[in-house]
């Protein structure tokens, strides 16, 4: 699994519990729809564009270089 699918699959994870979570407490009103989705969607917005790889150890390099 490459990071960028496993970054997408916690996200993904993120935004669907808050809004299972969101639809469990019976929520009606529209401002509090709106509150949802956005805690909801912007900190997995901001995790996509920071959350970086790590960087490759050097243990990966050598394995790399030998291939």
């Amino acid at each position: 699994m490459t990071f960028h699918t496993r970054k997408l699959l916690v996200l993904t994870a993120w935004t669907v519990t808050v809004l299972l979570v969101a639809f469990g407490t019976g929520i009606t009103s529209t401002e509090a729809w709106a509150a949802v989705i956005a805690m909801a969607l912007i900190p997995s917005a901001v995790a996509m564009r920071l959350w970086e790889a790590p960087p490759q150890t050097l243990s990966h390099e050598i394995r790399a270089a030998q291939r």
